[in-house]
């Protein structure tokens, strides 16, 4: 077989994997039932990475040459120093351990064998894999917020829309990220889509804005706003024309979000707008603890940390002994916490001053 009929073999396998990963695999998170976590089949979501890294590894032996990205070795030195201190520190939950160092050297594997692929030429069908993905979602979460959950099989919703994730934020962050493939698509490439694309891209980002307006998220109203500025920040570097339709589409979006909220408001006790402009107290609060319990641990543990995989484990106890120091956030207690909801905070306490070692080495290896 010659090479070229291979390049589109193995082009085709990894678009079909992306499109199982971004559109496919988010739809196995049925039925979901408000915050109450149903596991989904994980298992597949593994199968699709792991069929990319073969993909990788295959086109490797049959092209018989490697080419190893300059970044690799700060990726490695970051998931060996993340993995170092557990030499002297005793592992406290097998499996959270063998999970967290599964997922690191996986994920290198993977962001390798994505090297392996021409992404340059891929690029556009990517995005267009990426906007496919939120658009189906955004469907899903307007079909639950006009209740069509009663009569059709979706995951139900009580208060806002969810998509077929597990919370609102997580349904929110993945529409902003569709949202902005949608723009780079439509400032970058706009001349090599055809109308079809284009007419496709508009009514997308119509759809997935009123959707993510409707989900009333603080963090996928921040992420999409930060994506859009790195988008006019990309424009010192490359040239390109600002798409006055897709700003229109995302306004028109944001409108027509706003309309249906006053005409159908959202099964909320309080002003669901209320969030923009005053802190939600509980759950800030509760962060706060997570965040006092995340640092006690590493002080008392300031070299190797408590371990990769032992957080869940450790935070009944070092939650114990923050509340003695501050009794006011008894009431903000958790029974059981696998993550303080800040990665920085979590290799801090896990891996201590290897682990603020591996982030230091992986941003110089960014940039």
């Amino acid at each position: 077989m010659s090479s070229k009929n291979w390049e589109a073999i193995f082009s085709l396998s990894f678009l079909l994997s992306l499109f199982f990963l971004f559109v496919l695999a988010p739809l196995y998170y049925f039925p979901n039932i408000g915050s109450i976590y149903l596991k989904p089949y994980e298992y597949l979501i593994v199968f699709a990475v792991l069929f990319v890294i073969w993909l990788g590894f295959f086109k490797v032996y049959i092209y018989s040459q490697i080419k190893i990205p300059r970044f690799s070795i700060y990726f490695l030195l970051f998931i060996l120093l993340n993995l170092l201190p557990i030499i002297f520190v005793p592992i406290k939950s097998l499996g959270w351990f063998l999970y967290l160092s599964l997922s690191l050297v996986i994920s290198f594997f993977f962001w390798l064998s994505l090297h392996r692929f021409n992404l340059e030429s891929l690029k556009e069908k990517i995005l267009l894999i990426i906007v496919s993905g939120g658009t189906v979602q955004a469907v899903i979460g307007l079909l639950q917020y006009f209740g069509a959950f009663k009569v059709l099989p979706i995951p139900p919703t009580e208060s806002l829309i969810y998509g077929s994730f597990q919370q609102k934020n997580v349904f929110s962050s993945f529409l902003a990220t569709g949202m902005a493939s949608a723009m780079v698509l439509l400032f970058l490439y706009k001349q090599k889509l055809i109308s079809f694309y284009r007419y496709f891209l508009y009514f997308a980002l119509v759809l997935m804005t009123t959707a993510w307006f409707l989900a009333f998220s603080r963090a996928g109203y921040i992420g999409f706003v930060l994506f859009f500025i790195g988008i006019l920040l990309l424009k010192k570097k490359v040239a390109y024309e600002v798409d006055k339709i897709a700003i229109i589409s995302v306004l028109l979006g944001i409108a027509i979000g706003f309309g249906i909220s006053k005409i159908i408001p959202p099964k909320l006790s309080e002003n669901p707008y209320k969030f923009l402009t005053e802190d939600k107290v509980g759950s800030n609060i509760q962060r706060i603890l997570m965040y006092r319990v995340s640092l006690k641990m590493f002080k008392e543990n300031p070299v190797f940390g408590i371990g990769i995989g032992n957080y869940p484990a450790e935070y009944a106890k070092y939650q114990e002994k923050v509340l003695k120091e501050h009794p006011e956030l008894k009431k903000y207690a958790a029974n059981a916490v696998s993550h303080p909801h800040n990665e920085i905070l979590k290799i801090l306490a896990e891996s201590g001053l290897f682990g603020i070692l591996s982030i230091l080495v992986l941003f110089y290896g960014l940039v």
